[in-house]
Formats: structure tokens, C-alpha cells, sequence
């Protein structure tokens, strides 16, 4: 019979080796297909937009945090941050679909490109 101990260094051990937090991370994007095609300013808006729809879906999730947005400081960090990096994204995007509505993506898509 384990003692107390060996059975919780067991359970540690195992849970520690099982998990994999590189799988759960946002993956890093791909190399594009589009390199050297004609950009489709049409089908980029709309993407824009189905992002900023998901962005919205997602600020809604966290309204189901019992620590939501509107919860200012606490010592292990702020809940409110998460709201602010989403508004933060959802203007990158604003400003990118500007960007693109005006013309200034047009042409062949250039990977090289500043």
C-alpha cells in the first residue's frame, strides 16, 4: 500500500507530464496562399467584419466571468485587461478595414510589403 505521499507525488507527476499548454496557446500564422495574387477587397471587409462580430462574441463570454470587465485591480491582475486588449483589437481591425476601404491594400498582394 502508497503511502499519503507517494500517491500525491503520483498524481502530481502525472498531471504536470500530461499537460501541454503549447496546444492550447493561439497557433502562429500560417504562410499565406494569397502571395502574389490580386487582393479582394470585398472578401477582406466581410472577413473584417466576422472578426469583429467573434470579438464582440467574445467580450459577451466574459460577462459570464464572476470577475467581468467592469472589475477594477486586484493583486493577481486585472479582469478589466482582457476587455481592454479586445477594444484594442477591435480598433486594429476598424482601422484596417478603413485602410482597405480607401484602397491602400489594392493591388497585387506583396509579402514584403511595409
Amino acid at each position: 500500500m502508497k503511502t499519503w505521499k507517494e500517491t500525491y507525488t503520483n498524481i502530481v507527476l502525472e498531471s504536470t507530464e500530461e499537460t501541454d499548454l503549447s496546444e492550447a496557446r493561439m497557433p502562429q500564422y500560417k504562410k499565406t496562399k494569397f502571395d502574389g495574387k490580386e487582393f479582394d477587397k470585398k472578401k477582406e471587409v466581410k472577413n473584417i467584419k466576422n472578426m469583429i462580430n467573434a470579438l464582440h462574441k467574445v467580450a459577451k463570454m466574459q460577462d459570464d466571468f464572476q470577475y467581468t470587465a467592469e472589475t477594477g485591480y486586484t493583486k493577481d491582475g486585472n479582469p478589466n485587461d482582457i476587455y481592454k486588449k479586445l477594444v484594442e483589437c477591435e480598433q486594429a481591425l476598424y482601422t484596417y478595414m478603413n485602410g482597405v476601404e480607401r484602397g491602400k491594400w489594392d493591388g497585387t498582394i506583396d509579402m514584403d510589403r511595409d
